[in-house]
Protein backbone atom coordinates (compact mmCIF):
# COMPACT_ATOMS: atom_id res chain seq x y z
CA UNK A 1 0.00 0.00 0.00
CA UNK A 2 1.28 3.13 -1.05
CA UNK A 3 0.66 6.55 0.64
CA UNK A 4 0.49 9.91 -1.24
CA UNK A 5 4.44 11.52 -1.71
CA UNK A 6 5.76 14.47 -2.65
CA UNK A 7 9.54 14.08 -4.56
CA UNK A 8 11.82 15.49 -7.39
CA UNK A 9 13.27 14.12 -9.61
CA UNK A 10 17.15 15.06 -10.48
CA UNK A 11 20.19 14.30 -12.88
CA UNK A 12 23.57 14.75 -12.73
CA UNK A 13 24.55 17.10 -15.91
CA UNK A 14 27.98 15.63 -15.82
CA UNK A 15 26.52 12.47 -16.97
CA UNK A 16 26.66 11.88 -21.15
CA UNK A 17 24.05 9.05 -20.32
CA UNK A 18 26.20 5.72 -20.94
CA UNK A 19 27.39 5.80 -17.77
CA UNK A 20 30.37 7.92 -18.09
CA UNK A 21 31.12 10.67 -16.10
CA UNK A 22 32.87 13.98 -16.87
CA UNK A 23 35.50 15.40 -14.75
CA UNK A 24 34.43 17.88 -11.84
CA UNK A 25 31.64 17.45 -9.38
CA UNK A 26 27.91 16.09 -9.81
CA UNK A 27 25.99 18.99 -11.49
CA UNK A 28 22.46 18.17 -10.30
CA UNK A 29 19.51 19.85 -12.18
CA UNK A 30 15.70 19.28 -11.56
CA UNK A 31 13.80 17.91 -14.13
CA UNK A 32 10.89 17.51 -12.26
CA UNK A 33 8.89 16.82 -9.14
CA UNK A 34 5.80 14.91 -7.57
CA UNK A 35 3.27 16.04 -5.45
CA UNK A 36 -0.06 15.37 -3.80
CA UNK A 37 -3.18 15.91 -5.65
CA UNK A 38 -6.56 15.89 -4.61
CA UNK A 39 -7.49 13.52 -7.08
CA UNK A 40 -4.35 10.84 -5.56
CA UNK A 41 -5.91 8.09 -3.24
CA UNK A 42 -4.78 8.40 0.48
CA UNK A 43 -4.62 5.96 3.04
CA UNK A 44 -4.73 5.97 6.84
CA UNK A 45 -1.39 6.42 8.94
CA UNK A 46 -2.34 3.51 11.16
CA UNK A 47 -4.32 1.34 8.33
CA UNK A 48 -4.12 -2.38 9.96
CA UNK A 49 -5.11 -5.54 7.78
CA UNK A 50 -8.37 -7.21 8.06
CA UNK A 51 -8.08 -10.36 10.89
CA UNK A 52 -10.63 -12.83 11.69
CA UNK A 53 -11.36 -14.17 14.91
CA UNK A 54 -12.77 -17.61 15.35
CA UNK A 55 -13.92 -19.35 18.87
CA UNK A 56 -14.66 -22.79 18.47
CA UNK A 57 -15.67 -24.95 21.71
CA UNK A 58 -16.66 -28.73 21.06
CA UNK A 59 -17.69 -31.36 23.10
CA UNK A 60 -18.37 -35.32 21.86
CA UNK A 61 -18.80 -38.60 23.74
CA UNK A 62 -20.49 -41.99 24.04
CA UNK A 63 -23.22 -43.19 25.41
CA UNK A 64 -22.21 -46.93 24.73
CA UNK A 65 -20.20 -48.68 22.62
CA UNK A 66 -22.03 -48.37 19.23
CA UNK A 67 -23.57 -44.71 19.58
CA UNK A 68 -21.59 -41.28 19.99
CA UNK A 69 -22.72 -37.60 20.38
CA UNK A 70 -20.91 -34.28 19.26
CA UNK A 71 -21.65 -30.80 19.76
CA UNK A 72 -19.66 -27.92 18.77
CA UNK A 73 -20.48 -24.25 18.53
CA UNK A 74 -18.57 -21.39 16.06
CA UNK A 75 -18.19 -17.92 16.38
CA UNK A 76 -16.51 -16.07 13.72
CA UNK A 77 -15.83 -12.36 13.55
CA UNK A 78 -14.15 -9.72 11.33
CA UNK A 79 -12.60 -7.05 12.51
CA UNK A 80 -10.21 -3.82 11.35
CA UNK A 81 -12.26 -4.64 7.72
CA UNK A 82 -10.96 -1.60 5.12
CA UNK A 83 -13.18 0.51 4.06
CA UNK A 84 -13.45 3.57 1.56
CA UNK A 85 -14.76 7.13 1.77
CA UNK A 86 -15.23 9.46 -1.04
CA UNK A 87 -15.09 13.22 -0.99
CA UNK A 88 -14.59 16.13 -3.18
CA UNK A 89 -11.49 19.00 -3.02
CA UNK A 90 -12.06 22.53 -4.84
CA UNK A 91 -9.10 23.99 -4.21
CA UNK A 92 -8.05 23.91 -7.84
CA UNK A 93 -11.70 25.23 -9.60
CA UNK A 94 -13.15 21.81 -9.95
CA UNK A 95 -14.41 19.25 -8.10
CA UNK A 96 -11.30 16.39 -7.76
CA UNK A 97 -12.88 12.98 -6.09
CA UNK A 98 -10.65 12.09 -3.22
CA UNK A 99 -10.46 8.24 -2.02
CA UNK A 100 -9.44 7.58 1.31
CA UNK A 101 -8.84 4.28 2.93
CA UNK A 102 -9.21 3.16 6.97
CA UNK A 103 -10.44 0.61 8.76
CA UNK A 104 -14.16 1.27 10.12
CA UNK A 105 -15.49 0.91 13.49
CA UNK A 106 -18.87 0.47 11.90
CA UNK A 107 -18.37 -2.20 9.42
CA UNK A 108 -19.72 -5.51 10.63
CA UNK A 109 -19.58 -9.11 9.18
CA UNK A 110 -20.24 -12.09 12.14
CA UNK A 111 -21.21 -15.49 11.37
CA UNK A 112 -22.27 -18.15 14.18
CA UNK A 113 -23.20 -22.12 13.98
CA UNK A 114 -23.96 -24.89 16.30
CA UNK A 115 -23.68 -27.79 14.69
CA UNK A 116 -24.78 -31.51 16.01
CA UNK A 117 -23.79 -35.11 15.29
CA UNK A 118 -25.09 -38.09 16.23
CA UNK A 119 -23.26 -41.70 14.94
CA UNK A 120 -25.30 -45.27 15.29
CA UNK A 121 -24.35 -48.73 14.48
CA UNK A 122 -27.12 -50.80 14.86
CA UNK A 123 -27.00 -54.74 15.06
CA UNK A 124 -27.04 -56.81 11.54
CA UNK A 125 -24.14 -54.90 9.99
CA UNK A 126 -26.48 -51.34 9.85
CA UNK A 127 -25.17 -47.50 10.31
CA UNK A 128 -26.74 -44.24 10.89
CA UNK A 129 -24.75 -40.85 11.12
CA UNK A 130 -26.97 -37.92 11.65
CA UNK A 131 -25.73 -33.95 11.38
CA UNK A 132 -27.39 -31.13 11.51
CA UNK A 133 -26.22 -27.26 11.08
CA UNK A 134 -27.52 -24.39 12.21
CA UNK A 135 -26.09 -20.85 11.60
CA UNK A 136 -26.33 -17.41 10.86
CA UNK A 137 -24.29 -15.06 8.92
CA UNK A 138 -24.95 -11.42 9.57
CA UNK A 139 -23.49 -8.23 8.39
CA UNK A 140 -23.43 -4.68 6.42
CA UNK A 141 -20.09 -5.94 3.98
CA UNK A 142 -19.60 -8.73 2.40
CA UNK A 143 -15.88 -8.59 0.87
CA UNK A 144 -13.51 -10.82 1.90
CA UNK A 145 -10.63 -9.05 -0.20
CA UNK A 146 -10.61 -4.97 -1.15
CA UNK A 147 -12.39 -2.26 -0.02
CA UNK A 148 -15.92 -2.25 1.72
CA UNK A 149 -18.04 0.06 0.26
CA UNK A 150 -21.11 1.06 3.34
CA UNK A 151 -20.72 4.85 4.34
CA UNK A 152 -18.56 5.23 1.25
CA UNK A 153 -20.10 8.87 0.64
CA UNK A 154 -21.09 10.35 3.85
CA UNK A 155 -24.63 11.69 4.21
CA UNK A 156 -25.71 9.85 0.80
CA UNK A 157 -28.44 7.53 2.85
CA UNK A 158 -28.40 4.50 0.23
CA UNK A 159 -24.76 3.77 1.13
CA UNK A 160 -25.99 3.06 5.06
CA UNK A 161 -29.82 2.13 4.72
CA UNK A 162 -31.19 -1.65 4.97
CA UNK A 163 -27.41 -2.42 4.76
CA UNK A 164 -27.29 -4.86 7.47
CA UNK A 165 -29.15 -8.12 7.77
CA UNK A 166 -28.39 -11.95 6.30
CA UNK A 167 -25.84 -12.07 4.12
CA UNK A 168 -26.20 -14.13 0.56
CA UNK A 169 -24.41 -17.15 1.53
CA UNK A 170 -26.31 -17.87 5.04
CA UNK A 171 -27.64 -21.01 5.16
CA UNK A 172 -30.38 -21.32 8.47
CA UNK A 173 -31.01 -24.89 8.45
CA UNK A 174 -28.58 -28.04 6.84
CA UNK A 175 -29.23 -31.60 8.21
CA UNK A 176 -27.92 -34.85 6.64
CA UNK A 177 -28.75 -38.47 7.20
CA UNK A 178 -26.34 -40.92 5.82
CA UNK A 179 -27.00 -44.76 6.51
CA UNK A 180 -25.15 -47.87 5.30
CA UNK A 181 -25.30 -51.72 5.28
CA UNK A 182 -22.70 -53.56 5.19
CA UNK A 183 -24.42 -57.24 3.01
CA UNK A 184 -23.02 -60.01 4.95
CA UNK A 185 -20.96 -62.21 1.76
CA UNK A 186 -19.31 -64.97 4.34
CA UNK A 187 -16.48 -64.17 2.26
CA UNK A 188 -12.56 -62.56 3.39
CA UNK A 189 -12.69 -61.03 -0.64
CA UNK A 190 -15.44 -59.79 -0.87
CA UNK A 191 -17.15 -56.59 0.33
CA UNK A 192 -20.66 -55.23 -0.56
CA UNK A 193 -22.18 -51.69 1.00
CA UNK A 194 -25.25 -49.79 0.85
CA UNK A 195 -25.58 -46.34 1.31
CA UNK A 196 -27.99 -44.06 1.12
CA UNK A 197 -28.07 -40.31 2.44
CA UNK A 198 -30.80 -37.49 2.64
CA UNK A 199 -30.08 -33.99 2.57
CA UNK A 200 -31.55 -30.83 3.30
CA UNK A 201 -30.87 -27.20 3.18
CA UNK A 202 -32.89 -23.91 3.47
CA UNK A 203 -32.82 -21.54 1.08
CA UNK A 204 -30.04 -18.61 0.76
CA UNK A 205 -31.32 -14.79 1.54
CA UNK A 206 -31.79 -12.16 -1.11
CA UNK A 207 -33.69 -8.91 -1.42
CA UNK A 208 -34.88 -6.25 -3.23
CA UNK A 209 -31.92 -3.86 -4.37
CA UNK A 210 -30.34 -2.47 -7.45
CA UNK A 211 -27.37 0.08 -8.44
CA UNK A 212 -28.64 3.61 -8.76
CA UNK A 213 -27.06 6.68 -9.85
CA UNK A 214 -27.66 9.65 -7.08
CA UNK A 215 -26.45 12.64 -5.95
CA UNK A 216 -23.01 12.76 -4.32
CA UNK A 217 -21.69 15.64 -3.23
CA UNK A 218 -21.93 19.50 -4.89
CA UNK A 219 -20.95 20.79 -8.16
CA UNK A 220 -18.19 23.19 -9.14
CA UNK A 221 -19.43 26.24 -7.29
CA UNK A 222 -19.50 24.08 -4.08
CA UNK A 223 -23.28 24.40 -3.82
CA UNK A 224 -25.42 21.33 -2.87
CA UNK A 225 -28.60 21.56 -5.36
CA UNK A 226 -30.22 19.03 -4.38
CA UNK A 227 -30.33 16.99 -1.23
CA UNK A 228 -27.70 14.12 -1.06
CA UNK A 229 -28.93 10.70 -2.49
CA UNK A 230 -31.35 12.32 -4.66
CA UNK A 231 -31.98 11.21 -8.45
CA UNK A 232 -30.73 14.53 -10.11
CA UNK A 233 -31.33 13.45 -13.39
CA UNK A 234 -29.28 15.94 -14.97
CA UNK A 235 -31.27 18.45 -13.26
CA UNK A 236 -27.90 20.11 -11.58
CA UNK A 237 -24.70 19.83 -11.53
CA UNK A 238 -23.78 18.17 -8.52
CA UNK A 239 -21.11 15.06 -8.63
CA UNK A 240 -23.03 11.88 -8.99
CA UNK A 241 -22.03 8.25 -8.58
CA UNK A 242 -23.48 4.71 -8.96
CA UNK A 243 -24.56 3.22 -5.62
CA UNK A 244 -26.21 0.16 -4.73
CA UNK A 245 -29.47 0.90 -3.21
CA UNK A 246 -31.16 -1.47 -0.47
CA UNK A 247 -35.11 -1.00 -0.68
CA UNK A 248 -35.78 -3.55 2.11
CA UNK A 249 -33.59 -4.92 5.02
CA UNK A 250 -30.62 -7.25 3.30
CA UNK A 251 -31.30 -10.76 2.82
CA UNK A 252 -35.00 -9.94 4.19
CA UNK A 253 -36.51 -12.93 1.60
CA UNK A 254 -35.43 -16.70 1.56
CA UNK A 255 -34.96 -18.61 -1.58
CA UNK A 256 -36.82 -21.84 -1.71
CA UNK A 257 -35.86 -25.18 0.70
CA UNK A 258 -34.41 -28.03 -0.62
CA UNK A 259 -33.81 -31.88 -0.31
CA UNK A 260 -32.08 -34.60 -2.35
CA UNK A 261 -31.91 -38.35 -1.72
CA UNK A 262 -28.85 -40.03 -3.11
CA UNK A 263 -28.09 -44.02 -3.36
CA UNK A 264 -24.89 -45.74 -2.95
CA UNK A 265 -23.33 -49.63 -3.99
CA UNK A 266 -19.89 -50.33 -3.68
CA UNK A 267 -18.15 -53.57 -4.17
CA UNK A 268 -14.58 -54.66 -3.24
CA UNK A 269 -12.55 -57.65 -4.43
CA UNK A 270 -9.14 -58.44 -2.73
CA UNK A 271 -6.70 -60.02 -4.57
CA UNK A 272 -4.69 -60.06 -1.88
CA UNK A 273 -3.97 -58.04 1.61
CA UNK A 274 -2.71 -55.04 -0.52
CA UNK A 275 -4.36 -55.03 -4.05
CA UNK A 276 -7.76 -54.77 -4.81
CA UNK A 277 -10.78 -53.97 -7.08
CA UNK A 278 -13.54 -51.34 -6.45
CA UNK A 279 -16.66 -50.63 -8.03
CA UNK A 280 -18.66 -47.92 -7.11
CA UNK A 281 -22.44 -46.86 -8.21
CA UNK A 282 -24.34 -44.33 -7.26
CA UNK A 283 -27.41 -42.67 -8.38
CA UNK A 284 -28.11 -38.55 -7.57
CA UNK A 285 -31.06 -37.28 -6.55
CA UNK A 286 -32.90 -40.32 -6.71
CA UNK A 287 -36.80 -38.29 -6.57
CA UNK A 288 -35.42 -36.18 -9.05
CA UNK A 289 -36.15 -33.22 -7.05
CA UNK A 290 -36.58 -29.95 -9.55
CA UNK A 291 -36.82 -27.02 -6.89
CA UNK A 292 -34.70 -23.86 -7.55
CA UNK A 293 -31.22 -23.26 -6.32
CA UNK A 294 -31.53 -19.60 -7.11
CA UNK A 295 -34.15 -16.94 -7.97
CA UNK A 296 -33.85 -13.71 -10.05
CA UNK A 297 -33.37 -10.54 -8.20
CA UNK A 298 -33.44 -8.04 -11.33
CA UNK A 299 -35.05 -4.93 -10.54
CA UNK A 300 -35.36 -1.86 -13.20
CA UNK A 301 -35.56 1.74 -12.01
CA UNK A 302 -37.26 0.74 -8.91
CA UNK A 303 -39.64 -1.92 -9.64
CA UNK A 304 -39.30 -5.47 -9.55
CA UNK A 305 -38.73 -7.17 -12.91
CA UNK A 306 -41.93 -10.14 -13.80
CA UNK A 307 -39.60 -12.62 -13.12
CA UNK A 308 -38.26 -11.05 -9.27
CA UNK A 309 -37.77 -13.93 -6.71
CA UNK A 310 -38.38 -16.81 -9.89
CA UNK A 311 -35.79 -19.03 -11.33
CA UNK A 312 -35.52 -17.92 -14.98
CA UNK A 313 -32.45 -20.33 -16.31
CA UNK A 314 -32.19 -24.49 -15.48
CA UNK A 315 -29.00 -23.38 -13.40
CA UNK A 316 -30.81 -21.80 -11.24
CA UNK A 317 -32.02 -25.73 -10.63
CA UNK A 318 -31.36 -28.85 -8.87
CA UNK A 319 -29.29 -30.79 -10.82
CA UNK A 320 -31.78 -33.66 -12.62
CA UNK A 321 -31.16 -37.54 -11.63
CA UNK A 322 -28.00 -38.63 -12.64
CA UNK A 323 -26.03 -41.52 -12.36
CA UNK A 324 -21.82 -42.24 -11.52
CA UNK A 325 -19.73 -45.87 -11.98
CA UNK A 326 -16.19 -45.80 -11.04
CA UNK A 327 -13.92 -48.27 -11.41
CA UNK A 328 -11.10 -48.74 -9.75
CA UNK A 329 -7.73 -50.87 -8.60
CA UNK A 330 -6.18 -49.85 -5.08
CA UNK A 331 -3.01 -51.06 -3.78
Amino acid sequence: VYKRQAYDVYINANNDGAGTFFPGFPDWQLIGSVRPTASASGFSDDLKPQVIDEFTVAYEFSLNPTLGFKAQYVERQWKDIIGQTFSYDYSEGFPQQILFFENKDILERDYSAVLLQAEKRFANNWALLANYTWSEALGNVTVDTGFATFDSFAGVPQTVDNRYGNLAWDVETAAKVFGSYNVPLNSARHALTLGGALDFRSGNPYNFSETVNVVVGPGPDEVQDVPLGSDDAGLSDDQTANVTEFYETRGSRVEPDNWTFDLSVLYHFSFSRDVRFEARFEVFNVTDEQKPLAVNTGVNNGVPTDTFGYPTSYAQFQIPRSYNVNFAFLW
